[in-house]
């Protein structure tokens, strides 16, 4: 399955997660300018067993992250996500690691994890 466009999904003023699915997914968070989503930045790589789940859990401050992307945020910059489906967990947890070993180097908010 291909990746997902980039979409917006929180900035300093509000969080935006109401169009997700309820699948497996391996997902990307990214911050970029407002002004210039074009080039995201990774920060993060991760599975989840549910889409809307995972980013309902980020935007309800119930996500190991929560504080950083609250604190970048701050910073006048906005969250990216862009997903690509699995049919089961397991099959996203593995696509998240073998996406994780190709990357140059670990995404900061994976850095601790």
């Amino acid at each position: 399955m291909a990746w997902t466009p980039w979409r917006k999904i929180a900035d300093e003023a509000d969080w935006y997660v109401d169009h997700c699915l309820r699948i497996p997914v391996c997902f990307e968070l990214s911050l970029a300018s407002l002004k210039d989503r074009d080039a995201p930045v990774v920060h993060y790589v991760g599975a989840a067993k549910s889409e809307a789940g995972e980013l309902e859990h980020l935007a309800e401050g119930d996500h190991p992250i929560r504080a950083q992307v609250v604190a970048e945020l701050k910073d006048g910059v906005a969250l990216y996500y862009r997903a690509t489906g699995a049919p089961t967990l397991e099959q996203a947890q593995a696509l998240c690691q073998e996406h994780l070993a190709g990357l140059e180097s670990v995404p900061v908010w994976n850095q601790g994890s």
